[in-house]
C-alpha cells in the first residue's frame, strides 16, 4: 500500500438518499489511485464505495463519472448498468440462497436439533422481513455462563458470500454435534451466536445500502461521523436491531463478514493510533489467518490497512463492548461464482472454529455481591484495555488476554471499586478470578452507547471507555461541537434537589448542555448547560425521569489540540428517592366497541386502562387521578378523579378512563391527554398521553413524467392526466379522492391505465376495513406489467362479497423494476394515486350516549340510542341498574349501589345485529367518606416555611381543609394534600382539620391535629459588669435572662481581647496579656427557632495596669504545670499577707477554695478531671489569674 493511504483520511458518503434498489443508470467502475493528490481529489468528490490499495470500487451515475473524468481519474467500468445487472439475478443464481431460503434452513435447523440450536427474531427490516440470528450451545434455552462469541453476515446486501458462510456454519455445526468431538465440546462449552443477515432487504434487492439508501456500515455510534447517508448514531432499524443483538450479549470475539477483498480489518478504522487492545487483537487475527485455507489473508489495522471509516460496526463491537471484534473480507469478488461458495467457505471454517475456542482462553470468573451472594452488573477493566461487561443475569464475565501477569479492576453502581492485581494468565487457558464487591451507595455512569467527535480529532486520544464508573480523574474529550450518549443502566427519577451531577475531568471549565432521555436514542430533552462541575434538576426538563444522556460540547475553543471540547469525568446521581414516587408505567386503549384496534380512532368511544407504578421507597397512600384533555375534538367522559388506592413499594394499580373523539377529528391530528395524580403523601404530578388519530401513509417518489401514470379509469373513474403528481407537497403523489364511483360486494371490474416509462409494476388495493391502512388481503391486483410506455393495459380484478358498506379508499401505484411495490415505502422511480369508491347498502350500527356517566347512589340515567340502520328491535343490559334489561329505544335506570357498571346495547333489522359496549361506563358514588386526622409537622417555629399535611379517605374524590384561627396562616391544598403558609406573627396553638366531597355531598371534617407554633427569643437587654479591666485579669458579666431563651451567644469583639467563656446569661473573660485598648461584648438569646436580637453593645477598656500585679505574678510558682492533679505552689508573699486561692473550670464552675498566710502549700485536685482550670490568687489590694492543666 502506498504511504498515502496511511495516512490519509478518506471518507466516503452516500449523497442520494434512495430506496429499494440502485439508483438509475448507477453503474460500478474502479478508479486506480496513483499519487496522494489522486487520492485527495476523490476524497473530495465524496462518492459511494469502498477504497482498496491503490484502487477505489465506486458506485456512480452518469453525471458522477463526468466528474471523474474532468479530474483525468483512470477508470473502469466493471458492470454498466447495476439495476439491469441485478435484475433476474435470484432466477439466475445457481447454489447461492435466497432470503427465504436461509430463513428456510435456519428454521429446520431448530426443528431438527432443538436441543442445541435456537432462532431469535430480534426485529424486522424496512422491507418487513426477519433480522433473525441462530444460538447454538448445549442447553440452548438457558443462560449458562459459558464465552460468547458471534458472527454476522451481509450487512452489504450486495456481499452475498458473508450470509453464505454463516448459515453454512450454523448447518455444519449442528450435522456434527455428537459426531465431531470438538465440534461437541465446544457447542458444550461455549455460546456461538449466528446473525444471518444483517441487512435483508439489501440481499434481496442486490444492493449495498438498506432501504433508505444507508450504508448500514457507517451508521454505527461509535465514533460515528455523518458518512454513507446515516442521519444519526444508529438511525436505521437494522443498525438498532443488530446493536440490540449486541448489547443483550458480551462477546469475546465478533466476527463481521465483508467481501471484495480478502483481509482481517482490525479496529481501530476511524483513527490511525493503535487501540488499547491492540497486540492480542493482532495476534487473534494471526491465529484465524494461519489457520484458514488462504494461501495469504493479510490482517491489520482497518485505517491504515484498508481505508478510514467511521461508524463501522466493528469499531463499535470494540469501542462500546470491549469485543475482540473485526471486519473479515472472504473474496475479492463480491459475487464469487457458485461453485467456489464451498471453496470460500472451506477457507473459512477453521478459522470460525478456532475463534470459538479461544473465546474460552484468557481471563474469565463471576463478580458477586459481598453481602448477598448475588451477581453483579458490572464493567471489568484489565490493565488499560477496553472494558468488558458481567452477565447481569449470572455475574460471569470473559476476556481474551495473551499470557501475562496482569492487573483486574471491577466497577459496578452501588460498589466499591475493586482491584485485584497479579492475575497470571498462561497460554491457551482461561484463569478464574472470581470478585466480590462491597456495596457502597452511588449510581454512575453503567456503559457508553454512541458518541461523536468532529474529524475525530486525532491529536486527542479518545479514550470514550474513561467516563464509565465514579469520578476517578480519568476523562473522555468530547471534542469541539462533540457529544457522547451514556446509559446510567436504571432509571434516574426527580427526588429532592438536584437530582444529577455532571463532573469536569480537569481543571479548566467548559460548557456544554445535558440532555435526557427515556431510551438511547432519545428523544433528548434539555436539562440545561453547565460550565466544568455542575449540579442539574429534572425540575429544568420536561421530563421527570430517564435513563440516558446526552452530553454536547458548547463549540468553544480549538478543535484540534488534546483535551478539544468538555472534558467528562463522570456522571453520578445525586437526590436518592425517599418517600413514594409515582410513575405512569402502561396505559391501554380498550376500543373493543369500535374498531378493535387498540387506539382512539374518530368516532369511537374507548376505555384508557392506566396503570402506575411505585418506584419509591415507601407506600403511596391514596392516590387519585383526573384525566383531562383541552382538545376539541376529544371528550373526557370521566370527569371525576379516579381512585388507585395505596400502591406498595415497586407494585402498581390501575384506573380506567372513558374517553370519546368526534367523527370530525381530522386524520392525522394529534393531542395529548393530561393525567394529574395525588395523594395523601404525593405531591400532584401530571403526565400526559398521546393521541394520534390515523391517516394514510403518503410515500415519496423521485418522479419525472415518464416514471407515473398517465391514465386510469374504473367504473365512472376516468382520470387521463400528465404523469407524476406532487400533491400535499409530496413528491410522487397524486390525491384524487375526490374522483369517486360505486362498486358492489362480489362483482368483477376492469381496471385501465398506462405509463409513460416501460418496464412499470402496477398494484391496486382498497381499504376495505377502513383502517387506514392496506394490508396484504386487500391487494386486488400485484405487480401488473406495464412493459411499453404509453400503451394502455388492462387488468380485472373481484370485489369481496364481505365487504361493508361505505365510502373505501382506493390506491395504485406504479414502481419501476425493483423498487418496492409496498403501498407505504418511499421508492425510487413511480408514483401512487388514491381513488375513493362507494360500496352502496345500509349499515347496521349500534351506539348510545348516557346524560351522564357519574353519579349519586339513587340517582337516575337517560340513555338515548344513537344507533343506524333498518333497527326493528333494541335490547339494553345494565350492569348494577334498575332495570337491569330493557327493550325500550331510550331507556331510563336507576343506580342504588355505588360502583362502576358496563352498560350494553344490541340491536337488530330482523336479520342481522350488531352489539356497542361501554366497560365500566357508569361510575356510582357512595356518601361521601369522613377522612382521617391529617398527619404532618406538629411542632413549628414561628415563621415557620410553608408546611404539608396529608390525610386519607377510602374512595375519597374532592377534599375541603379548614385552619383555625384564621389568623394562624393560609392554607392551600391539591385533594388529600394541604400546605399551610404560615402567618409570621403567629405563634400558639393551631388546628388543621380536612372533609371530603363527591355528588353525594360534603362529609364531617376530621379531628383536627394540634399544631403548635413556638416563638423566637426575645431580644437581650443590657450586659451589667466591670467596663474598665486590666491585662491578663478575670472579671464576669451578665445579662437578664432572655424569655423563650434555651441558650445564649456571647460575642467579644476583637476576639484576641481575651478568652470568653459562658454559661447561660452569665460569662467570664479571661483578658489578654498583650491586648490594650477597647473591647466590645454583646449577647443574644436563641432556641430551636433561631435567634433573637442582640443586646446594645457594652464597650470595655483594657488597660496595662503595671506594678505589683506585676512583681506578684513573676513571683508566683506553680509546678508541675500540666500536672497528673499534684500541684506544689509558692506564692513568694511575706508571711503576714492574707491570700484567697480558689480554682473553677472553664464554665466557672468553683472546683478548690483555700484561704491562708502560707506561702507554700499542696493543692490536690487528683479526683478531678482532666482539662484547664483557672487559680485565682487573692489579697486585699490585687488579684491574679493564672492557668493549670490537669493531664492524669
Amino acid at each position: 500500500m502506498k504511504h498515502f493511504l496511511l495516512t490519509l483520511l478518506i471518507s466516503l458518503f452516500c449523497i442520494s438518499i434512495f430506496g429499494q434498489g440502485w439508483r438509475k443508470d448507477e453503474m460500478e467502475i474502479k478508479v486506480n489511485i496513483d499519487t496522494e493528490e489522486q487520492a485527495s481529489m476523490l476524497y473530495r468528490l465524496k462518492l459511494n464505495g469502498d477504497i482498496y490499495p491503490g484502487y477505489a470500487r465506486l458506485f456512480v451515475t452518469p453525471v458522477e463519472v463526468e466528474r471523474i473524468k474532468s479530474l483525468n481519474f483512470d477508470y473502469e467500468v466493471l458492470i454498466p448498468d447495476l439495476n439491469k445487472h441485478y435484475e433476474n439475478f435470484w432466477q439466475t443464481r445457481d447454489a447461492y440462497h435466497s432470503y427465504d431460503e436461509i430463513i428456510e434452513l435456519a428454521d429446520s435447523l431448530v426443528e431438527h436439533f432443538p436441543d442445541i440450536c435456537k432462532k431469535i427474531i430480534y426485529g424486522t427490516s424496512l422491507g418487513g422481513r426477519q433480522l433473525a440470528c441462530l444460538k447454538i450451545s448445549s442447553n440452548v434455552n438457558v443462560n449458562e455462563i459459558k464465552p460468547q462469541v458471534g458472527f454476522d453476515g451481509g450487512i452489504h446486501g450486495d456481499e452475498i458470500g458473508c450470509s453464505e458462510n454463516v448459515i453454512r456454519f450454523a448447518r455444519d455445526l449442528c450435522l456434527n454435534y455428537g459426531n465431531d468431538p470438538t465440534i461437541t465440546n465446544l457447542i458444550n462449552t461455549r455460546e456461538i451466536w449466528l446473525y444471518l443477515m444483517v441487512n435483508p432487504d439489501g440481499r434481496v434487492n442486490m444492493v449495498r445500502y438498506n432501504n433508505n439508501g444507508v450504508d448500514l456500515n457507517r451508521d454505527w455510534g461509535y465514533m460515528w461521523e455523518n458518512e454513507g447517508g446515516s442521519t444519526g448514531a444508529f438511525s436505521q432499524i437494522e443498525s438498532k436491531v443488530l446493536r440490540d443483538f449486541v448489547f443483550e450479549n458480551n462477546f469475546v470475539v465478533h466476527t463481521s463478514y465483508h467481501s471484495g477483498t480478502e483481509y482481517i480489518s482490525c479496529p481501530w478504522s476511524y483513527r490511525a493510533s493503535q487501540p488499547p487492545d491492540y497486540n492480542h487483537i493482532l495476534q487473534l487475527a494471526g491465529v484465524y489467518a494461519n489457520v484458514s485455507g488462504y494461501s495469504n489473508m493479510p490482517y491489520g489495522q482497518g485505517y491504515s490497512g484498508m481505508y478510514p471509516i467511521n461508524g463501522s460496526t466493528k469499531d463499535s463491537n470494540y469501542g462500546l463492548k470491549g469485543s475482540v471484534s473485526w471486519s473479515l473480507e472472504i473474496s475479492m469478488s463480491k459475487q464469487p461464482p457458485a461453485s467456489q461458495i464451498m471453496m470460500y467457505y472451506n477457507y473459512n471454517r477453521p478459522g470460525m472454529i478456532a475463534m470459538i475456542e479461544y473465546a474460552g482462553y484468557g481471563i474469565r470468573g463471576i463478580v458477586t455481591d459481598a453481602v448477598t451472594g448475588e451477581p453483579v452488573t458490572a464493567s471489568v477493566f484489565v490493565n488499560n484495555f477496553l472494558p468488558c461487561f458481567t452477565d447481569p443475569e449470572n455475574g460471569d464475565f470473559h476476556k481474551y488476554l495473551t499470557p501475562g501477569t496482569y492487573s483486574v479492576k471491577v466497577k459496578a453502581n452501588g460498589y466499591a471499586t475493586t482491584t485485584v492485581n497479579n492475575v497470571v494468565v498462561t497460554a491457551n487457558n482461561a484463569t478464574e478470578v472470581n470478585i466480590t464487591l462491597q456495596p457502597e451507595d452511588h449510581k454512575s455512569i453503567y456503559r457508553v452507547i454512541s458518541c461523536h467527535i468532529p474529524n475525530n480529532n486525532p491529536a486527542d486520544p479518545g479514550a470514550a471507555w474513561n467516563v464509565i464508573g465514579p469520578p476517578d480523574n480519568q476523562y473522555y474529550s468530547l471534542g469541539k461541537n462533540g457529544w457522547i450518549v451514556v446509559d446510567m443502566q436504571e432509571m434516574i427519577y426527580d427526588g429532592a434537589g438536584p437530582d444529577i451531577i455532571v463532573f469536569e475531568g480537569d481543571n479548566t471549565p467548559e460548557g456544554y448542555t445535558l440532555y435526557a432521555g427515556s431510551t438511547m436514542d432519545g428523544p433528548w430533552h434539555s436539562m440545561g448547560t453547565g460550565s466544568g462541575t455542575t449540579e442539574f434538576d429534572f425540575v429544568n426538563c420536561t421530563l421527570s425521569e430517564a435513563r440516558y444522556f446526552r452530553v454536547l460540547d458548547d463549540g468553544d475553543g480549538s478543535a484540534n489540540v488534546n483535551g478539544a471540547g468538555f472534558d467528562l469525568d463522570a456522571i453520578q446521581v445525586l437526590s436518592s428517592i425517599t418517600g413514594p414516587y409515582i410513575i405512569m408505567s402502561d396505559y391501554v386503549v380498550d376500543d373493543s366497541a369500535g374498531n378493535n384496534n387498540g387506539q382512539l380512532d374518530p368516532g369511537e368511544t374507548a376505555t384508557f386502562v392506566i396503570t402506575l407504578k411505585n418506584v419509591g421507597t415507601e407506600t403511596a397512600l391514596d392516590i387519585i387521578g383526573s384525566l383531562t384533555s383541552s382538545d376539541e375534538y376529544i371528550t373526557v367522559l370521566t370527569t371525576s378523579p379516579q381512585v388507585f388506592g395505596n400502591i406498595e413499594i415497586n407494585n402498581t394499580a390501575t384506573a380506567q378512563y372513558t374517553v370519546s373523539a368526534s367523527s370530525s377529528a381530522p386524520a392525522g391530528h394529534t393531542t395529548n391527554l393530561n393525567l394529574e395524580y395525588a395523594g395523601t403523601n404525593l405531591n400532584s404530578q401530571v403526565k400526559t398521553i398521546p393521541v394520534l388519530f390515523p391517516d394514510y401513509c403518503y410515500p415519496t417518489a423521485s418522479c419525472s413524467f415518464g416514471d407515473g401514470f398517465t391514465g386510469f379509469s374504473l367504473e365512472q373513474i376516468n382520470n387521463m392526466n400528465s404523469g407524476c403528481s406532487n400533491d400535499n407537497g409530496i413528491s410522487g403523489y397524486g390525491d384524487f379522492t375526490s374522483m369517486t364511483t360505486e362498486l358492489q360486494p362480489g362483482n368483477t371490474y376492469t381496471v385501465s391505465w398506462k405509463s409513460g416509462y416501460s418496464n412499470q409494476k402496477a398494484s391496486l388495493w382498497i381499504d376495505l376495513d377502513n383502517d387506514m391502512s392496506f394490508s396484504d388481503n386487500e391487494r386486488l391486483i400485484t405487480d401488473f406489467s406495464l412493459s411499453q410506455s404509453n400503451t394502455l393495459y388492462t387488468t380485472n380484478f373481484t370485489l369481496p362479497e364481505s365487504v361493508l358498506p361505505g365510502e373505501k379508499r382506493l390506491r395504485i401505484r406504479a414502481n419501476w423494476q425493483s423498487s418496492s411495490s409496498n403501498p407505504c415505502s418511499n421508492f425510487t422511480y413511480g408514483e401512487t394515486e388514491d381513488y375513493t369508491v362507494i360500496i352502496p347498502g345500509n349499515t347496521l350500527n349500534a351506539a348510545f350516549i348516557p346524560s351522564v356517566t357519574e353519579i349519586c347512589h339513587g340517582d337516575q340515567v337517560q340513555f338515548t340510542d344513537q344507533s343506524t340502520g333498518n333497527i326493528t328491535g333494541w335490547q339494553w343490559t345494565f350492569e348494577g341498574g334498575t332495570p337491569s334489561t330493557s327493550n325500550l329505544q331510550n331507556p331510563l335506570v336507576t343506580y342504588q349501589t355505588p360502583g362502576d357498571f358496563d352498560v350494553s346495547l344490541t340491536v337488530t333489522d330482523g336479520s342481522n345485529s350488531n352489539t356497542y359496549s361501554q366497560l365500566n361506563l357508569i361510575h356510582v358514588f357512595d356518601d361521601s367518606p369522613v377522612p382521617s386526622m391529617p398527619s404532618g409537622p406538629s411542632n413549628l417555629c414561628q415563621a415557620n416555611e410553608p408546611t404539608s399535611y396529608t390525610s386519607s379517605a377510602p374512595n375519597a374524590t374532592s377534599w375541603l381543609w379548614k385552619l383555625e384561627p384564621a389568623q394562624a396562616g393560609t392554607i392551600s391544598f391539591q385533594g388529600a394534600a394541604a400546605t399551610v403558609n404560615w402567618n409570621e406573627s403567629f405563634s400558639g396553638s393551631a388546628l388543621l382539620s380536612a372533609a371530603t366531597s363527591n355528588l353525594c355531598g360534603e362529609s364531617q371534617y376530621s379531628n383536627p391535629l394540634v399544631i403548635e407554633i413556638m416563638p423566637f427569643p426575645a431580644d437581650a437587654s443590657a450586659i451589667e459588669g466591670e467596663d474598665k479591666v486590666c491585662q491578663g485579669g478575670i472579671d464576669s458579666y451578665e445579662t437578664n435572662e432572655i424569655e423563650a431563651a434555651t441558650s445564649y451567644e456571647w460575642i467579644l469583639t476583637p476576639a484576641q481581647a481575651g478568652n470568653l467563656t459562658s454559661t447561660e446569661n452569665e460569662c467570664q473573660i479571661e483578658w489578654s496579656k498583650t491586648y490594650e485598648g477597647t473591647a466590645s461584648l454583646k449577647v443574644r438569646g436563641s432556641n430551636e427557632c433561631g435567634f433573637g436580637n442582640w443586646s446594645p453593645l457594652f464597650d470595655i477598656l483594657v488597660e496595662n495596669c503595671s506594678g505589683i500585679n506585676k512583681v506578684v505574678s513573676n513571683k508566683i510558682i506553680i509546678y508541675p504545670n500540666p500536672a497528673n492533679g499534684l500541684f506544689y505552689v509558692k506564692t513568694g508573699f511575706p508571711d503576714n499577707i492574707k491570700v484567697r486561692i480558689t480554682i473553677t473550670n472553664i464554665s466557672g464552675i468553683k472546683i478548690y477554695e483555700h484561704e491562708g498566710m502560707d506561702n507554700d502549700f499542696t493543692i490536690d485536685l487528683k479526683n478531678v478531671s482532666n482539662g484547664i482550670y483557672y487559680i485565682k490568687f487573692e489579697t486585699e489590694e490585687h488579684t491574679l489569674v493564672k492557668k493549670i492543666m490537669i493531664n492524669q
